[in-house]
Formats: structure tokens, sequence, C-alpha cells
């Protein structure tokens, strides 16, 4: 009989049908749910943890700055960024190298709301799998109390996901005051909650699994990172075939261990059959097939490990391969440049413009013609505490900078703008122009390594006058 890779979800038509995965118990099943309690934990609270006063997580769009693990990073740090988006690129593919789609099966937003929150909901309104299938077909009549009790509970769930998920964006504080504004007030904000929401409860309460097979780019690319050292849950086709029922065990008709009960099917939540190969597509890592097997194996006396976490090539031993090296080499590197290129970021920024207007002002005094150019200095403090820009001006005698406030406070993450004039003889100018040295001199409330207490630049500025 050849192998039928269609999975539960689609009947002979082709058509969607609801999974109802057994619920399962075992060893990686009790690993698996303290990891998923953990994460969501994280998630739902990362919006509200802060370290050293700013957000572990703020990705402010509008005003393009981004709090990563406390640290602020701004439009002008878009290469750093790059290299945070390599960087997590890379995790992701020396942990697909080493245990396959771990991510899908044990982190995954998805994943894990739908097994630890979704699931547990479903089944504490509607019942187990057994239960839920067999009233599948029951009058609408009679499943729509607890039908509509599920879906308000999963709207819950969902809202309280999507305003988090917000809080990311706007902070926490901004969120509280546009819930209690009302929606009127913050229409953008109510229209991505609405849509958000509604897309969440069609992913985590209908859609799932197709989401995990049809759209996700990852479960298609994951071959690429593997090679036969990679730990993925696999099925000993050797020890297990040829299968058949307990019952039909005979010396006459030999047997594997596989006693084709399909339990590592009715568990699974995207309805695969792990013996049809490891490295299905729709395969996540689960490990609920293990557990399921290994309680089956128990019962009829057999070894455990017929679906196991192993390497593909039948090793029991865990081995690194070359291409493993290869992405942990790539990811140090990526490492060294973030911290080479973090170790360059200023303490502020400071731009220097002209000021729009007349090109130059003209005074006189007892010395003679004096002549003003109006700048406007554009400050960006860039590290945590008080930081300090003090100006100077490095030219010829007579040149004088005027600054209503010199030094200048430079606080992190606020943008200033300070205009100043510079003041020269109108002899100085040669065929009505001349260039001139700002120095400024920036410093830190606090200094370490890589983080100088202070630094000091330059700026050429060009004066101008009458021809």
């Amino acid at each position: 009989m050849g192998i039928d890779h269609r999975t539960r979800s689609l009947d002979e038509e082709g058509r969607r049908k609801a999974i109802h995965p057994v619920e399962v118990k075992g060893k990686w099943q009790s690993r698996r749910q303290p990891v998923q309690f953990i994460l969501i934990f994280f998630f739902l609270a990362i919006p509200w943890i802060s370290v050293g006063g700013r957000p572990l997580l703020r990705l402010n769009i509008f005003e393009r700055k981004f709090s990563v693990f406390g640290v602020l990073f701004q439009s002008h740090d878009v290469p750093l960024l790059f290299l945070f988006v390599i960087g997590f690129a890379l995790v992701f593919a020396l942990a697909t190298s080493l245990f396959g789609r771990v991510w899908c099966g044990w982190a995954c937003p998805q994943t894990v709301f739908i097994e630890a929150v979704f699931r547990r909901i479903e089944r504490w309104i509607e019942g187990s799998a057994f239960e839920r299938k067999r009233n599948a077909d029951l009058p609408l009549s009679e499943r729509l109390p607890r039908l509509v009790l599920k879906w308000v509970a999963y709207l819950g769930v969902s809202l309280v996901i999507t305003h988090s998920f917000l809080a990311l964006f706007v902070g926490p504080e901004a969120l509280r005051a546009m819930v209690l504004a009302g929606p009127i007030e913050s229409p953008q904000a109510f229209t991505f909650i609405l849509i958000s929401t509604s897309v969440i409860l069609f992913d985590f309460g209908w859609f799932r699994e197709q989401f995990c097979i049809v759209m996700c780019p990852y479960g298609r690319i994951q071959s690429i990172f593997q090679d036969t050292n990679t730990f993925t849950v696999a099925y000993d086709a050797r020890r297990g075939e040829p299968r058949g029922a307990l019952r039909k065990l005979t010396k006459e008709s030999p047997r594997g261990d596989c006693v084709d009960c399909t339990r590592c099917v009715q568990v699974c939540p995207t309805g695969i059959d792990i013996r049809n190969g490891s490295s299905q597509l729709e395969c996540i890592a689960c490990t609920g097939c293990v557990d399921a097997c290994d309680d089956v194996m128990k019962r009829i006396g057999k070894p455990v490990g017929l679906i196991r976490y192993a390497p593909s090539n039948g090793s029991s031993r865990f081995h690194v391969g070359m291409r493993s090296y290869a992405y942990a080499l790539a990811l140090a590197l990526v490492g060294v440049a973030v911290v080479a290129v973090g170790e360059k970021r200023t303490i502020a920024m400071v731009e220097v413009f002209k000021a729009p207007g007349d090109p130059y002002s003209v005074s006189e005094e007892a010395a003679g013609l004096v002549y003003g150019n109006v700048f406007v200095a554009e400050i960006s403090g860039q590290r945590v505490g008080r930081n300090t820009v003090e100006f100077s001006l490095r030219g010829e005698p007579g040149d004088q900078l005027v600054m209503p406030n010199n030094p200048i406070s430079a606080p992190e993450g606020v943008i200033l703008r300070q205009p100043f004039t510079v003041r020269f003889a109108a002899g100085s100018l040669r065929e009505g122009r001349r260039e001139i040295t700002l120095r400024t001199t920036v410093r830190a409330e606090s200094s370490g390594p890589g983080n100088p207490g202070s630094e000091v630049k330059e700026k050429r500025l060009v004066l101008i006058g009458p021809f």
C-alpha cells in the first residue's frame, strides 16, 4: 500500500477539515509546558518591562526610536539595527541546524498561544478531542451555547494579546491613555486593534495549522539549514517495520515494534504521520508523537524510543556538523561587528545648518562694521544620563560665538535645536566668504569600557558677507 501524504486537515476533495489532536502527557510535554507559560508571560509582559528606566523593547516607528534590551537606537543607527537582524537570522539558522524546527514547536507565538491557551479553552468548554469530534455532527442549535462561549473567550484573549502588542509601539502609558479616552480620540489605534484582533481570532481560533502548512515560509526553507547531524523528531523504521497490529504477531508473520495504533497521528497538531519521514513540511517538532509512542511502547512491554529526537543519520549521539560550526562562526563575526559599531556610537549627535532668512546681518560698532551669520545646531543625546555639549570657535581674532545657552544639556533621545550667531569683522572676509571651525566638546555623566566620558568634534562652517 502506498503512503498517503495527505494530512487529516484535508478530505478526499482537498477541503479543510478541523483537526482535534488528542491530549498527550509524557517526558517531553512536561518540559514543553513550562517553557510555553514562561514565553506567554514574556510575550505579554515585555512592553511593561524596563531596564534602567528604559523599555526592554520599544519600537517607536513614528519617532524612529527603538529600544532593544534597554539600549536606545535611532534612525541613524540603521547599520547597527541591520546587524541585529542578521544576527537574529543566524540564531535561527544555528538552532535549526542543531535541533530542527525547535522554534516552531516550542517558541513560536503561534504554537505557544494555540497549544497553551486556545486549545485549553476549547477543551474546557467543548470537552476532549473525542467529544468534539462526536459533537461536530450535532445540530447547530445544540452546539451553539458552547460555541458562543468559546469564541467569546477567544475574543477576550485576542484583545489582551493585541493590546500588549500595541504597547510595544506606543508604550504602556500612551496605551492606557488611549483606552481611557475611547476609540473616537484614537481612531488609528482603534483600527489597529480591530484588524489585529480579527486576524488573531481567525488564525488562532480557526486557521491554525494551515498557517504553518500554507503560509509560513520557515517550514519551506528549514531543510536548507539542516544536515544529517541535525536532531529531529524521527521514526525508527528499521525497528518499527513492518508494522502491524499487536494481535497479529506470530512467529510465521514477524512484525516490527510499531503496532500501527496511529496514536502518533492522533496527537499531531498538524495531522501528519511521522512514520512517513522526519523532514515533512508540516512537522513542527512539538514532540507530541514521541510521548504518545513511548506510552504505547511501555504498555506493550517494548523499549521506548521508536519515535525519538535523533539525528537523521541514525546515530543516537549528539554531534555538531560543519554547517552548525559555520553558522556559529558567522554569528560570532556579527557579534564582533555589533561591538565594533556600537563602540563608535557618539555621546551626542550634533549637526549644524545655516538658518533660513537673510544670509548675513550688519551692525556698526566702535571698531567698525561687524557681520553676523546665523546657524542652527541640532543636538541629539545618545547616552543615558545627563550629557552636555559645549561649543567654541577656532578662527581669527575678533570672531565671536553668540549662543543663549552654552554648554547645553542633551538628554538621551531628545532632539534639541539651538540657534546661534557667529560675529566677525568685515575685513576678515576674502571675496565675500571665509571658513571657520566650530569645536564641540561633548561630556557624558558616566563612562566605561567602550563608552568614553568625553569626545571632541570639529565642523567646518562657511561665513559669508558682501563681496
